[in-house]
C-alpha cells in the first residue's frame, strides 16, 4: 500500500500549526501507519515545540529543527522534510493550512489511477480566526467552502479554472498554478529533480519553478477540485511587505533566467504576469473554435456512454468541448485528465465549483 508523507515547513507560527496538526488527525478511511507528518522548524523562537507536544494525535509526527543561517529558506526546509520522509508520495502544505477529512482519500484516488503525477489543490483564504474546537468538530468546513457563496475567500485559481478548465490538460501552462501550500508529488520525482532550488531564498516562485522543471521532464499535472484547503487568517501579516516583494522579484528574475522558454512571452511581460499585473491566456488554442459541443453529465448510470462520446468528440479537430459534471462522485474528473491533450481537448467543470452556477441550468 502507498504511504503518504505530509511535509510542513514552519517558522514562528505556533498558533496556526496547532490547527494544522489537529486537522491532520481527522482523516477518514485510513489505516494505522498509512501516513506520517514531518514538521520542519526553520529556526522558530516562539517555543513552538512545547506547543505541539501537547497535541493528541493518531499519526506519526517527525520533528526537525534547523538553526537559522544565511541559507535558511522555505526551499531548504521543504527539501530537508522530503529527504527524511518514508512516504512514496509527498504532500506539501504550509503551516497555516487546514485540510478536510477527505484529503488523503482524494490523494489516494488520484494516485491509484496514475503514479506519474503532480497534483494541484485549491485554497480558501479565511477572513476570521479559527478555533481548535471548530477544527476538531469539523464545523469550520461547514462555515467555509467554495460552495458557500462567499466569493471573497476564493483565491485567484478558482476564477482561472472556472474560466479555462479544471482539466489541466486543457491549460497551456498548468504548472504555473502549482502552489506549495497544497502541492503533491511522488518522492521519486523529487529525487529525480533534486527538489526545490535553494538558490531561491526569498519568498515566492520556488514552488512554480520546481513544477516547471518536473513538467518539462515529463510529469503529468492534474487538478483535483476536491482538494480544497483552508488558509488561516493572519490579520495584517497576510500583506506582502517590501522585503518580501523585493525577494519575490529576485526569484522571478532567477526563474526567467533558468527557464527562458517556459512561457512564450517577452521577459518584461513574464515579470508582470508573476506579479499579477498582467493576465496570461491559458487556452491551448488562440483562435475561436468553430464548433461548440456541450456535454452535460447528470446520470451516473450513463458514465460509460458519456466516456465513449467524449473519446469520439476529442478525436475530431476544431471542437470546443465543454463538460459540465453535475454528479461529481465518479472518476470522470480523473479520466478526462488521463486523456491528455487531444485533437480537441475537453474542458471539464465540476458544477459545485462553477462561480456562476446560479445561472447555469
Amino acid at each position: 500500500m502507498m504511504k503518504i508523507s505530509f511535509v510542513i515547513p514552519v517558522y514562528n507560527r505556533k498558533d496556526h500549526i496547532i490547527n494544522t496538526l489537529e486537522a491532520l488527525g481527522h482523516q477518514r478511511d485510513c489505516y494505522k501507519g498509512c501516513y506520517e507528518v514531518i514538521l520542519v522548524d526553520d529556526g522558530s523562537c516562539d517555543d513552538l515545540y512545547s506547543s505541539i507536544r501537547e497535541i493528541d494525535r493518531n499519526y506519526e509526527l517527525k520533528y526537525f529543527y534547523l538553526r537559522r543561517c544565511d541559507e535558511s529558506c522555505i526551499s531548504r526546509a521543504r527539501n530537508h522534510g522530503w529527504r527524511n520522509a518514508a512516504g512514496d508520495v509527498i504532500v506539501f502544505i504550509d503551516s497555516d493550512i487546514i485540510v478536510n477529512e477527505n484529503y488523503l482519500e482524494e490523494v489516494n484516488r488520484y494516485y491509484n489511477a496514475e503514479e506519474n503525477l503532480l497534483l494541484i489543490g485549491t485554497r480558501l483564504m479565511l477572513d476570521d480566526e479559527v478555533t481548535r474546537e471548530s477544527v476538531r468538530d469539523r464545523s469550520v468546513f461547514k462555515k467555509y467552502s467554495s460552495a458557500s457563496g462567499n466569493s471573497k475567500i476564493l483565491e485567484n485559481r478558482y476564477s482561472l479554472f472556472d474560466t479555462y478548465s479544471y482539466n489541466a490538460a486543457a491549460l497551456k501552462y498548468p504548472w504555473l498554478k502549482a502552489y506549495g501550500c497544497n502541492f503533491i508529488i511522488p518522492k521519486a520525482w523529487l529525487e529525480k529533480a533534486g527538489g526545490f532550488d535553494e538558490s531561491m531564498r526569498g519568498w515566492g516562485a520556488e514552488d512554480i519553478e520546481l513544477a516547471c522543471r518536473c513538467y518539462e521532464a515529463g510529469i503529468k499535472v492534474f487538478v483535483n477540485s476536491k482538494l480544497e484547503v483552508l488558509h488561516q487568517f493572519h490579520g495584517g501579516s497576510d500583506i506582502i511587505g517590501e522585503d518580501k516583494f523585493a525577494a519575490y522579484e529576485k526569484n522571478i528574475q532567477y526563474f526567467i533566467d533558468r527557464h527562458p522558454c517556459a512561457i512564450d512571452k517577452p521577459r518584461e511581460l513574464i515579470d508582470e504576469i508573476f506579479k499579477g499585473r498582467e493576465d496570461i491566456d491559458f487556452n491551448l488554442y488562440h483562435e475561436k473554435l468553430p464548433t461548440l459541443e456541450l456535454v452535460e453529465f447528470r446520470d451516473r448510470e450513463r458514465l460509460p456512454e458519456l466516456k465513449e462520446t467524449l473519446l469520439c468528440l476529442s478525436n475530431e479537430k476544431n471542437k470546443e468541448i465543454i463538460v459540465n459534471d453535475y454528479v461529481e462522485d465518479t472518476d470522470l474528473d480523473i479520466w478526462i485528465q488521463l486523456l491528455g491533450r487531444r485533437s480537441s481537448t475537453p474542458k471539464y467543470y465540476p458544477f459545485s465549483k462553477r462561480l456562476g452556477r446560479g445561472n447555469i441550468k
